[in-house]
């Protein structure tokens, strides 16, 4: 099957094929010690160590600093050690232990104006969006493709940052 751009299938099963790759998203969550000065940073949140190894690989072979977390609590714990600001989060929301709603109402209380994309499974997901304010959010339905996950995040990235009001 032809690769993107980024040398990743275009498929939407892209993370099965990835599988037996290096697998950085089942390492421990981490501050990547290995950071680009310059580069934009995405922290991926996802349960579903396969959907996250897809994300982790596809964003940093466009050339972002990608820290990872399997769940919100973790999540947490990465982006109080980690020192530089982060960009953006790309997160699910159904996760154990927290998921991207409540992770989204942390984090933005740390960084004002956080740019979240969003991801879920579930069709109706994209109805979280409608009672976020002051943060520029956007949702992308699974499965989905490296290049669409790119194309998503970029977007994001592009929208001005907005403080919360109030």
């Amino acid at each position: 099957m032809a690769g993107s751009a980024t040398g990743l299938p275009k498929s939407r099963d892209a993370r099965v094929r990835l599988v037996g790759m290096t697998n950085p998203a089942n390492t421990p969550a981490r501050d990547d010690a290995s950071e680009t000065p310059d580069a934009e940073t995405i922290l991926v949140v996802d349960d579903e160590a396969p959907v996250r190894e897809v994300m982790v690989l596809a964003l940093r072979s466009e050339g972002y600093n990608v820290l990872h977390a399997a769940n919100g609590q973790e999540a947490l714990s990465v982006a109080e050690r980690h020192a530089a600001p982060i960009d953006a989060i790309v997160s699910d929301i159904m996760m154990p232990q927290m998921g991207g709603g409540l992770l989204l109402e942390n984090l933005r209380r740390w960084y004002p104006g956080i740019r979240f994309l969003l991801v879920s499974g579930f069709p109706e997901g994209h109805r979280l969006l409608g009672g976020l304010t002051g943060t520029p959010t956007s949702f992308l339905a699974k499965p989905f493709a490296p290049d669409e996950l790119l194309r998503a995040v970029r977007e994001l990235l592009d929208r001005p940052r907005r403080a919360p009001a109030g």
